[in-house]
């Protein structure tokens, strides 16, 4: 962003100011959390001193499903549901910290499937804002850390010429989503999909 700006703009601390303004953005903090440092501490295994002289195994079974989760579009191809981009959600108050490595938050009651208590990798730091605004009331978590996407508008129209027939095509613009994630889907299995969503209503 900083390198877009300064070709047409140019004020004193503006690298600060943008980096500011990024830090603070709820959407880059859900979708470009890879890039913040991990909220906690990670601790690496100890060197051994010697090879074979330290021989350890863990077996882990039955772990709970927690955090960062996969939106899946509402769409069946072939039998196989569509992904969009991974993304996380929050904020969440953390309740306790669970040793070094996990803490344990406070989850809304639409997510009270899910075990509360996560491991540092799976969380990351969130910058309040007064202007975020958080929804949990149409999010719900499914036991593969899935959620389904519904269509919010339709962007473009167009038809696929093929040998035998048309094929009416659409360019869909996800819930929660910006237009850069939008995707192009049938008409047809839209309309079938969610039949109370306006397939003429936007353009």
């Amino acid at each position: 962003m900083y390198r877009d700006l300064k070709e047409v703009f140019w004020w004193r601390s503006m690298k600060r100011d943008i980096g500011t303004f990024v830090e603070k953005c709820l959407t880059c903090q859900q979708v470009k959390a890879e890039h913040q440092r991990p909220s906690g501490l990670l601790k690496p295994l100890d060197i051994p001193e010697w090879k074979w002289e330290h021989i350890t195994m863990d077996f882990m079974v039955g772990l709970p499903p927690s955090v960062k989760i996969a939106p899946i579009k509402g769409v069946i191809r072939f039998g196989e549901k569509g992904k969009l981009k991974p993304r996380y959600i929050g904020p969440f108050e953390f309740l306790a910290r669970v040793r070094d490595l996990a803490y344990q938050l406070v989850l809304p009651l639409s997510l009270s499937s899910m075990h509360n208590v996560f491991h540092v990798s799976m969380l990351r730091k969130y910058v309040h804002d007064l202007s975020h605004i958080m929804n949990y009331k149409d999010l719900t978590i499914n036991n593969d850390i899935t959620y389904e996407e519904a269509p919010e508008a339709i962007l473009e129209r167009k038809i696929h010429h093929l040998r035998n027939k048309d094929i009416a095509l659409i360019r869909v613009q996800w819930r929660r989503r910006g237009r850069n994630e939008a995707t192009w889907e049938r008409e047809e299995e839209i309309r079938v999909k969610n039949p109370s969503f306006s397939i003429t209503g936007e353009i």
